[in-house]
């Protein structure tokens, strides 16, 4: 990136700014503008750094908000994202809406004093800033973008992007696999720098409830299987945000405790089903309502104002009462399938764990072994199934991680490998 102007602490080139002006919209520069005001108005409750780097080598802007936001007070801690997909413009209303509310009322608001005191807020305004700066540096300059959804990976063929929302880990490999697809999910498990840089933040941070913002479909999105205990914990955090909706979003609801069926169905590679049944964060993915990804911004506030704010401060305030996750005890004694794992073949792995445990998620960190159905109770009933890629080499060996939770929030994790065999 050519130098340019230094803007809240990172540097901008020419090619960051947008072809216009795009009146009501939220542009790179701008956010970037709107934070360093709101850190010199607001510099004992507000800190910025940096989460990581994207692929172009931009920074990933992350903010905290917190009464001392240089200490590590043992508060619960909530993360809210916005701009994974850059074309999806309520995102970034939301979140700098919110930035605005905390800030803004801090020392006016009881609530809002009351949370901001007792919580560690993080938030990354954007994060997938390559993305942002192409979708309006291409748009029409106005009121329409580029239609941008992917990161800007040069994928070695003439196209471009990743879509980093079917980047990570948990159940990887069910997106096309074309690099020119809209949803394309990358060439292997967290293979881009964006996806790599928040898993290094949720492993490094005790982060109690995650939100990852999205539109247009006014709908909230959680994991889809649970033991009866998460289930009813989801179900209490979903009826206090619907609750505090003018419009209530529909909400997904969980399946039975039965596994999910061997070859399971929807999106894959989601940060939400990433976010809990790795790290034990109870993750969603709010879609924000909307006439389109570029509605009129006094369409979007409104809206905003209307079902997105309160939903988001409840949230933050129910953190409290969410249970922490532990260090478990539970052991992988070993695991067996039931047959070779032949390049192109499906099969069945089945785990044998000693010691307390409720169910596991079974993870691949290889693109040549891939998990289609990523959740058990344990006992397992069931083995997970895994579809080893026709283009597998014999003997080549793929990382595999198995989560092991108990009742309790006990986390369990046990790293192995699975070796292709020979025909």
């Amino acid at each position: 990136m050519a130098a340019g102007l230094l803007l809240a602490g990172f540097l901008l080139s020419q090619d960051d700014a947008p072809n216009g002006e795009y009146p009501g919209l939220w542009t790179w520069p701008g956010i970037l503008a709107r934070v360093e005001a709101l850190e010199k108005a607001h510099p004992a409750i507000l800190r910025r750094s940096s989460l990581g780097k994207t692929v172009e080598g931009r920074d990933i802007v992350l903010l905290k908000v917190s009464d001392r936001p240089d200490l590590d007070e043992d508060e619960p801690e909530v993360l809210l994202l916005a701009g994974i997909h850059p074309r999806e413009q309520q995102p970034q209303v939301a979140i700098m809406d919110l930035l605005e509310t905390l800030l803004g009322r801090y020392g006016k608001d009881d609530r809002i004093t009351r949370l901001v005191d007792a919580r560690e807020i993080w938030i990354v305004p954007v994060f997938n800033v390559d993305g942002k700066v192409y979708d309006l540096r291409h748009g029409n300059g106005k009121d329409q973008g580029a239609n941008w959804r992917k990161n800007r990976r040069k994928n070695g063929d003439g196209s471009f992007g990743v879509d980093l929302n079917r980047n990570f880990s948990v159940r990887w490999g069910g997106a096309p696999d074309e690099n020119g697809a809209l949803t394309y999910e990358g060439p292997r498990p967290m293979s881009e720098p964006e996806t790599q840089a928040l898993a290094r933040f949720f492993e490094e941070r005790p982060i109690r409830a995650f939100v990852d913002l999205h539109s247009t479909m006014r709908a909230i999105f959680h994991a889809s299987y649970l033991i009866p205990a998460e289930r009813e914990r989801f179900g209490t955090l979903t009826r206090g945000m619907r609750a505090a909706q003018k419009d209530p979003y529909r909400v997904t609801e969980p399946a039975s405790d039965a596994d999910p069926p061997p070859r399971r169905t929807g999106n894959t590679g989601l940060s939400n089903a990433w976010s809990y049944y790795t790290q034990g964060t109870y993750g969603f993915i709010f879609e924000i309502a909307g006439a389109g990804f570029y509605a009129k911004p006094e369409e979007i506030r409104r809206e905003v104002s209307a079902n997105v704010r309160g939903a988001l401060l409840h949230l933050v305030e129910a953190a409290s009462e969410l249970p922490p996750v532990r260090e478990g005890s539970t052991a992988l004694k070993g695991g067996r399938t039931d047959r070779p794992l032949l390049p192109g073949a499906e099969v069945s792995w089945t785990p044998e764990v000693e010691g307390a445990c409720e169910y596991g998620v079974l993870v691949s960190e290889h693109p040549s072994v891939q998990v289609l159905s990523e959740f058990r109770r344990i006992p397992a009933r069931t083995g997970f199934t895994l579809e080893v890629q026709k283009g597998a080499s014999p003997g080549e060996r793929a990382p595999m991680l198995l989560y092991l939770w108990d009742g309790e929030r006990g986390r369990s994790v046990a790293r192995f490998e699975l070796e292709v065999a020979a025909p």
